[in-house]
């Protein structure tokens, strides 16, 4: 129920994991008992290597079920952000792409994105009617931000897009801007 209201046992759930590195996520979505059962699953990562991994753990979980019970996992390999010049490609997020997810997954990966904002208009696009956006992702104090200190960890977190170093309230209002509604976040930290 965390993820998304499941209704109907008979209600199709498409879901979008983004950056499932090698696949704990997607494992996590197939099997964990109070996690309902999505119909189908695209997985995107930008690591060949960790789509490899993933790929080979869900076809070995897989291989061990029936099969009226294998959910459809569908992996692309490529960054969470479409990009016009990978038009020749079937991102999930794309312009001509017609998939739309219920739910869309990002455990600890969009603050990487560049940038996350272009992300969530990209995912509002594929949003089916009432479907959720679920991250576990970072921001920051506001006041931390302006500090001196705030500025120096800026400079120094180069594995995030300046874009990307936010506080609570900004992201918020990024994503009530881009349309998002219902916008809940609790701090984890």
């Amino acid at each position: 129920q965390l993820f998304y209201e499941s209704s109907s046992p008979d209600r199709q759930i498409n879901m979008l994991d983004v950056g499932h590195g090698c696949g704990d996520s997607l494992l996590l979505l197939l099997t964990h008992p109070d996690v309902p059962r999505p119909s189908t699953v695209t997985a995107i990562t930008s690591l060949p290597v960790h789509s490899s991994r993933a790929q080979a753990r869900v076809s070995h979980l897989q291989a061990r079920q029936p099969d009226n019970e294998r959910i459809p996992v569908d992996f692309y390999v490529g960054d969470a952000v479409w990009r016009p010049s990978d038009s020749a490609r079937s991102h999930p997020l794309s312009e001509e792409s017609t998939l739309q997810f219920d739910v869309v997954f990002g455990l600890d990966c969009c603050y990487h994105l560049n940038t996350r904002k272009l992300f969530l208009r990209q995912t509002m696009s594929h949003l089916s009617v009432g479907g959720r956006v679920v991250t576990a992702d970072i921001c920051f104090d506001a006041v931390a931000l302006r500090s001196s200190p705030g500025k120096l960890v800026r400079w120094l977190l180069p594995l995030m897009p300046v874009a990307n170093i936010v506080s609570k309230e900004r992201y918020i209002g990024d994503m009530d801007g881009l349309g998002f509604c219902e916008i809940e976040m609790a701090d984890i930290s």
